[in-house]
């Protein structure tokens, strides 16, 4: 990559960083730009995008979190932190334990969005899913896996309304919503 789409990227997410300080997601904020960098600075190593990566990524530690999902908050976070220790970089910065602490606060934040019917990908349960399943250890997402099978079964025993009624040749039918941000496209 030149040097003059460098300064682009550059200044698209420094603007972005000062316009939403407080959004840290993949969706609409910083992790979807430091996931964008650390694969930028994966194939074409250069000292100013490393540079910006390691600030915004310390700004985000040092900010509190307000949300849990996958699409806007704290498994957002630990998918990058995960995605670092996989490519190599960064990998002493989070501890086992640290990795731990993110998986048992949203372990136990699923067990909550499962409860309260909340699927979604982006803002839900299935996200957080997605997360444990990407990590080293499984034992959470084998735990939190089973729980949300079980429950998506009980939901559809109940006739939970996952689905969109939609006419076709005149009839009205059920059909399951597989979109990504509101359906159930992992199940």
């Amino acid at each position: 990559m030149g040097e003059y789409y460098y300064h682009i990227l550059l200044e698209i997410i420094r603007d972005n960083t000062k316009l939403s300080p407080n959004k840290m997601g993949i969706v609409d904020g910083t992790i979807g730009e430091l996931t964008t960098l650390l694969y930028i600075q994966k194939s074409s190593p250069n000292q100013k995008i490393a540079k910006l990566f390691q600030d915004t990524f310390n700004k985000i530690i040092d900010s509190p979190i307000n949300n849990y999902s996958l699409g806007f908050g704290l498994a957002s976070f630990g998918w990058l932190v995960n995605l670092t220790r996989q490519e190599n970089i960064m990998k002493s910065a989070f501890t086992e334990g640290d990795i731990e602490e993110i998986n048992t606060v949203l372990e136990k934040e699923l067990y909550l969005m499962i409860d309260a019917r909340n699927f979604d990908y982006f803002r839900g349960s299935l996200g957080i899913l997605y997360y444990l399943s990407q990590t080293e250890e499984q034992n959470y997402f084998n735990r939190t896996a089973n729980y949300f099978v079980k429950e998506i079964e009980q939901c559809l025993k109940e006739h939970y309304n996952f689905s969109i009624i939609r006419s076709k040749e005149g009839k009205k039918e059920r059909i399951i919503n597989l979109g990504v941000p509101h359906g159930i496209t992992g199940i």
